[in-house]
């Protein structure tokens, strides 16, 4: 996996949301969605998914019945809290007022835009966005094998294990903390 934080500018977050999607299948993203001119993820990745955004009359009333209790009226700067890349799930937010979504792309690839503050993200996450996550990957095996090793310097192992990762296109990881060496194969 790989971290990576930009600026609340829409094109920093179109770039880094492209570069992600050229190097993972899914991204997700967390914060941007609040109803500020400075929340820019969602147009953002609507951009890079190639869709127009769309206003959702569900999620806009589940903003308005959350709201109304706060604010006899209701600021319109919240309706872009409910407008959404076309064709996206939307993944509602019992806890706030911005939902998340999940924009699907060509070639099996994702994007799960998650709000920011962390109980609502984790919570959606949890409930929502790993078992659809989890669904996608369903079928999908994946290995890992580990060694501990004694006795041999990290560089002569590498040295050694190169053509065999090189042979099969495999990528070995090493963990060294003296004397042992932690091998593992993905």
């Amino acid at each position: 996996g790989m971290h990576l934080a930009c600026y609340d500018s829409q094109r920093k977050i179109e770039k880094s949301v492209s570069y992600l999607l050229s190097e993972h299948d899914i991204v997700i993203t967390v914060g941007g969605l609040g109803p500020t001119e400075d929340d820019k993820t969602c147009s953002a990745l609507a951009y890079v998914a190639g869709h127009k955004l769309v206003f959702s009359e569900e999620s806009w009333q589940r903003i308005v019945k959350r709201l109304e209790k706060r604010f006899a009226v209701i600021p319109e700067t919240n309706r872009q809290q409910a407008l959404f890349p076309e064709h996206a799930t939307i993944l509602p937010n019992a806890r706030g007022t911005a939902d998340g979504c999940i924009i699907s792309l060509a070639d099996n690839k994702y994007i799960v835009m998650l709000p920011g503050p962390p109980g609502e993200c984790l919570t959606m996450f949890k409930n929502q966005a790993l078992p659809f996550i989890e669904s996608v990957r369903e079928g999908i095996e994946r290995q890992v094998h580990n060694w501990l090793l004694m006795g041999i310097a990290e560089a002569q192992l590498s040295q050694t294990l190169k053509r065999i990762a090189d042979k099969y296109d495999e990528t070995f990881g090493y963990r060294a903390d003296y004397p042992y060496i932690e091998l593992k194969l993905h």
